[in-house]
């Protein structure tokens, strides 16, 4: 029999055997929880949700704890090797830059801060006679214990002169304190014991008089 000859139902059966049927779910289309099955992904677990958040939480909570650490302690000691070396470097520059000199106009105090009379005046002696500034006053410290020899400048002005007579002196560090500036000269020598006279001077002994000293009410 021709297809001609068909009905329509018959012609759209035969072309299409699954028309009207529908097919059986499989193993793809509905996957178990927990476990990937071909292609498809596997179904999200009810604690996933939680367990981000939970991170979330950490996460923030740790950063938060770093930042306060860090405005506490101040980054400023905090050591950064990289940032220590720059700062190190910075200083190391800054002193060079720093000429050391000496003038006899310089006016200078002398504090003996050790128990060996005489020690003053002969420092004093000493910036006198090689014209390394101007002795004002000479006296005995307060606190006779110092153990570092150090001279002392308030206005910045006068660093290059403190340099240049630490290094007259036979190299005494010196250092800028405001405080000094009440002695009413521009650098305040004071001798500690580790104090050594420089070359073509002489310590005098303990058995020498002091004398030519004078203490003030206000040497410190």
């Amino acid at each position: 029999m021709s297809s001609e000859n068909l009905p329509d139902s018959a012609t759209s059966d035969r072309e299409n055997p699954f028309a009207g049927r529908r097919p059986k779910p499989d193993s793809f289309d509905k996957p178990k929880k927990g476990r990937r099955v071909g292609a498809h992904r596997a179904g999200r677990g009810a604690g996933a949700g939680w367990m981000r958040a939970l991170w979330i939480i950490i996460a923030t909570a740790v950063l938060t704890a770093l930042g306060i650490i860090f405005v506490v302690i101040g980054p400023e000691n905090i050591l950064f090797p990289q940032g220590t070396d720059q700062t190190q470097e910075a200083t190391k520059s800054t002193e060079a830059t720093v000429k050391a000199k000496v003038s006899a106009e310089t006016t200078v105090t002398v504090l003996n801060g050790t128990t060996t009379e005489g020690l003053g005046q002969t420092v004093a002696d000493v910036i006198t006679s090689k014209k390394y500034g101007t002795v004002v006053f000479v006296g005995d410290a307060a606190d006779q214990t110092a153990t570092i020899s150090a001279v002392f400048y308030h206005d910045p002005a006068d660093e290059a002169y403190a340099k240049g007579l630490g290094e007259k002196l036979g190299g005494i560090f010196y250092y800028e304190r405001a405080e000094y500036e009440s002695f009413g000269t521009q650098l305040v020598v004071l001798i500690g014991s580790d104090y050594k006279a420089p070359q073509g001077a002489s310590t005098p002994s303990p058995s020498e008089s002091g004398a030519n000293e004078t203490t003030p009410e206000t040497a410190e």
